[in-house]
């Protein structure tokens, strides 16, 4: 299990998160956001990823932190905005989760999943 580049610590991620061993999942995209101090495009999936085995753990103000920073390196990039959508669904913040949302439908107008998402919690309003 040596991690020693950010690619193959988040390839060790996403085979833990496969499995559903998400608390190892959390570990690799946490070193592959080490590995790689300086490259934002890199560091917003190891982020995104984090927040998602956050979710599965159920613990949605760590994923929703993860998202945030998404969204920070990024904001005009879809899937950041639909992972705080989902972390602020489980926190039941249902009208910040519509407004994540729409921001990402906004960057992503044919997003399925966001759109998905963004009518899902409209009903929960």
């Amino acid at each position: 299990d040596d991690a020693e580049t950010p690619e193959k610590a988040k390839d060790i991620g996403n085979a833990a998160y496969k499995a559903g061993d998400y608390k190892r999942a959390i570990m690799f995209y946490s070193r592959a956001i080490e590995l790689a101090p300086d490259d934002e495009d890199q560091k917003k999936i190891f982020y995104s990823n984090r927040s998602a085995a956050h979710a599965a753990l159920k613990q949605f103000e760590d994923s929703l932190k993860d998202a945030t920073v998404c969204t920070e390196l990024d904001p005009f990039w879809a899937k950041g905005w639909y992972r705080r959508g989902l972390a602020q669904v489980g926190l039941e913040r249902y009208r910040d989760a519509e407004e994540s949302y729409r921001r990402g439908v906004d960057y992503a107008p044919r997003d399925d999943d966001l759109q998905r998402a963004l009518q899902e919690v409209k009903m929960m309003l």
